[in-house]
């Protein structure tokens, strides 16, 4: 945090307490982490609630995203919690957009259309991106000049056998640099 995001008053707090770090004595010079330890141990500066709010909420929904279950059909790794960004009152009344977590097993159809809606949408948008880079290397890199590389953007094969051999992502990296040092093409939509 530099000196231009926080106040002078602030500032001139934390460096009250470095007074007093100093004035008790410490060992000087300091790491600003030693001073910061010493503070909080004092009760000389606490986390302010939003700071704590902000990294919490981060953290749960980091949890939340994370937590997988085998369903009832025996598929393993199933997404429990899906988030859907929809209109929800807040502390006034007000509706405002919000991303609210529900439970897959128990989530309202509403609920889930909204879910599956937005991450189909942020799956369009990084094949978009993965697309932007495809076109822009095959016409800017000398290397593709003669064999440019083709995306072919309809996933159903590689979905379904995903699907079947439980697998979510195909690593192409030692085919591909395999390929190049072969002079060989690779296509990219073929697991290995």
């Amino acid at each position: 945090m530099s000196q231009k995001t926080i106040s002078k008053t602030h500032v001139r707090s934390l460096l009250d307490i470095r007074d007093k770090y100093r004035a008790a004595g410490k060992e000087w010079p300091a790491q600003s982490r030693d001073i910061a330890r010493w503070a909080i141990d004092q009760g000389l500066w606490e986390v302010p609630p939003e700071l704590a709010l902000k990294k919490c909420t981060r953290e749960m929904s980091e949890a939340l995203k994370s937590e997988r279950h085998t369903d009832a059909q025996g598929r393993q790794g199933v997404r429990t919690n899906v988030a859907a960004r929809i209109g929800h009152p807040d502390e006034e009344g007000e509706i405002k957009q919000a991303v609210l977590w529900d439970d897959l097993r128990t989530a309202s159809e509403d609920h889930l259309l909204a879910s599956f809606r937005q991450q189909r949408k942020q799956a369009i948008g990084d094949c978009k991106s993965v697309q932007l880079q495809v076109d822009s290397a095959n016409d800017n890199n000398p290397h593709l000049t003669d064999r440019p590389i083709k995306m072919v953007w309809d996933l159903t094969e590689e979905i379904e056998e995903a699907m079947q051999n439980d697998e979510s992502v195909w690593d192409l990296t030692e085919e591909i640099e395999e390929a190049m040092q072969n002079d060989e093409s690779v296509d990219p939509q073929r697991p290995r």
